[in-house]
């Protein structure tokens, strides 16, 4: 990863930014929930076709309408 501030790092020695993710989660042997709006499940999609990424992403919600982003 970059350490520089306001570098945004789109892949790591030519890995994807999702395969860099489940690098640094195996790494430091953490895990990864996702809650998505706008992005209707893209990044829990891109994060599910790495192999191995199930023993850290522990799943999703995606909440699109505003009813179910409300608590009442």
């Amino acid at each position: 990863m970059n350490d520089e501030p306001g570098q945004d790092v789109i892949s790591a020695h030519g890995r994807s930014l999702p395969e860099t993710v489940y690098g640094l989660l195996k790494e430091n042997d953490l895990t990864l929930a996702t809650a998505e709006s706008c992005t209707g499940g893209l990044v829990g999609h891109l994060l599910t076709e790495v192999p191995g990424i199930s023993a850290h992403y522990l799943g999703g919600f995606i909440t699109y309408s505003t009813t179910q982003k409300c608590a009442t």
